[in-house]
């Protein structure tokens, strides 16, 4: 009986939920004049920064968001969610991207019931109408597209990471995401190897292979962040080893999301994000420490004065700079939709060799940052050693 009464209201549920969408569809929509929070949406593209020193947000710490950076896809659309951006230098931006959509010029956080009164219900059907194109290209300074590997749209999977070895003089391309590692010759042309999870030992209790981020040794040898594991392989991708296991614990990982080595200090630094703490090893794999209590981090950057680590949290929307014994230094970020502001939280981040910072903003944008001439230079980024 109890079963019977179960399954009755759970349809019941189901019947009224679809009616009342039904019926708000239906509805008329009122302009988005008429909504409450309309405003929001005309302040959020007005200037943020300080007019002879008065007001100002201070959105994007000693940064200045860039306009019109990149500029509008074909058809006026615009990246989905971004996953990676690399500065090989001012005038060649990498960008990759899962999806392009149309422009989405609300909070991401607002229900459908929101969305369909400020945008209407033929603009939320095309931003729901996501497409997979535009999934690596490469930009200029003003943001124009130079190169569209449109060839490998159809082979990217979920793309997680794009790196670059400083220690490679072809500058080959690696791509990581949903289990895959691609390596691509610089143009693009030719495909040099996949390694996949049937390439690479799992043990009992493991997690398959599925790439994040990676970082690169003077030998050719590269590590892969994995789930429960950093892998290493040659440089003809061959497994050679592996770091960690899944747990909690002291040198145990959970999702671990990018790693980063420090060759001078012969360090590998471990974004161990469902831990919620960054991990140091040695380069044999070797525990040494823990930094705990960050919330989610995504990346990690060293200064090129190797006195600094930048973590990236995607759960709080914060660059956060630490010295090498842990401590906090500063942070800023603001979690929104203003220029400036990061709507879903920093997937990736890089800097250019004049200062501008790039994010790969993980819900639906990539954005281009110069310094202030009045921000915090304890706050500025600056110059970043390579992966």
């Amino acid at each position: 009986m109890d079963t019977i009464k179960f399954l009755f209201l759970t349809i019941y549920g189901l019947i009224f939920s679809f009616f009342s969408f039904y019926v708000a569809a239906q509805a008329p929509v009122p302009q988005a004049s008429q909504h409450p929070d309309a405003y929001i949406i005309d302040i959020a593209y007005e200037d943020v920064q300080p007019v002879n020193g008065k007001g100002g947000s201070d959105i994007s710490g000693p940064y200045v968001p860039v306009r019109d950076w990149p500029k509008p896809l074909p058809g006026g659309r615009v990246y989905g969610t971004t996953a990676s951006i690399v500065a090989e230098s001012p005038d060649s931006i990498i960008v990759a991207a899962r999806s392009t959509m149309d422009p989405w010029p609300i909070p991401y956080s607002w229900d459908l019931r929101e969305a369909h009164i400020i945008l209407g219900a033929e603009r939320l059907a095309a931003f729901r109408n996501k497409q997979h194109t535009h999934k690596l290209t490469v930009l200029d300074r003003q943001g124009n597209i130079k190169e569209y590997w449109k060839q490998w749209d159809h082979v990217f999977p979920s793309i997680q990471f794009v790196r670059i070895s400083q220690y490679d003089p072809d500058n080959h391309i690696y791509v990581t995401g949903r289990g895959l590692l691609m390596k691509f010759t610089r143009d693009g042309k030719q495909r040099l190897y996949t390694i996949g999870p049937d390439d690479v030992p799992t043990g009992e209790g493991q997690e398959e292979f599925g790439p994040e981020g990676m970082t690169f040794h003077p030998d050719g040898s590269y590590w892969v962040a994995s789930s429960d594991r950093i892998i290493r392989f040659s440089n003809d991708g061959q497994y050679l080893s592996e770091i960690g296991r899944g747990g909690s614990g002291p040198g145990e990982l959970d999702r671990v999301h990018d790693v980063f080595y420090d060759p001078v200090g012969k360090k590998i630094y471990a974004a161990d994000r469902s831990n919620h703490r960054v991990q140091i090893f040695d380069e044999d794999g070797n525990y040494i420490d823990h930094w705990p209590n960050i919330v989610g981090p995504s990346e990690l950057r060293m200064t090129a004065d190797r006195r600094y680590l930048w973590v990236m949290d995607l759960f709080t929307a914060k660059f956060l700079k630490f010295d090498l014994n842990g401590k906090l230094i500063t942070s800023w970020g603001t979690q929104g939709f203003a220029p400036g502001a990061i709507t879903g939280g920093v997937h990736d981040f890089t800097t250019d060799s004049e200062g501008n910072l790039y994010i790969a903003d993980h819900s639906n944008t990539v954005q281009k940052f110069r310094p202030r001439p009045d921000g915090n230079p304890e706050q500025l980024i600056g110059e970043l050693l390579p992966y």
